[in-house]
């Protein structure tokens, strides 16, 4: 990864030998978030051979429906069921 941010952005590490300073770590810092991204993952497995993240795909353009018409509309549907089991039991 150093290599590639080295060759594609001219990006080199602010550390050298002994802590780095401050203001080197302050624009390492900058530097890193200007070139990367956060995105949610999930580590395939914990330790050894084919330990790896994975990159994991949400659907973020559809939010989550609020409670009240989740509860709604179960409450319609037992309505709906109740009235074909006394249909049934009338037949």
């Amino acid at each position: 990864m150093k290599r590639h941010w080295r060759e594609k952005y001219s990006w080199k590490s602010s550390s050298s030998k002994g802590r780095p300073q401050a203001a080197a770590q302050e624009i390492a810092q900058q530097q890193i978030q200007q070139f990367t991204r956060i995105v949610p993952c999930q580590q395939a497995f914990n330790h050894g051979t084919g330990s790896h993240y994975i990159h994991v795909r949400g659907q973020r353009t559809a939010p989550r429906p609020p409670v009240e018409p989740a509860v709604q509309q179960a409450s319609q549907i037992h309505a709906e069921l109740d009235k074909m089991e006394a249909l049934y039991q009338q037949h």
